[in-house]
């Protein structure tokens, strides 16, 4: 039986940035922009949303 291995950063963009929102520690978060550049992508737009406006950050998360 052959184990198959899930490629992580085929990860569409819109789970991403759900993961992004849960994340709580900040370090986890910056950490995860390190994986591939389609992971440093989608980080970028979800920090730049995030500074926008933190109050309604998981708004901005579900809406991106």
């Amino acid at each position: 039986m052959s184990e198959t291995l899930s490629d992580w950063s085929k990860l569409c963009p819109d789970l991403l940035r759900s993961i992004f929102g849960r994340l709580i520690i900040s370090k986890d978060f910056y950490r995860s922009r390190t994986v591939c550049s389609d992971w440093y992508s989608v980080s970028t737009t979800y920090a730049a949303c995030s500074h926008a406006k933190k109050e309604t950050l998981r708004d901005c998360v579900m809406n991106a």
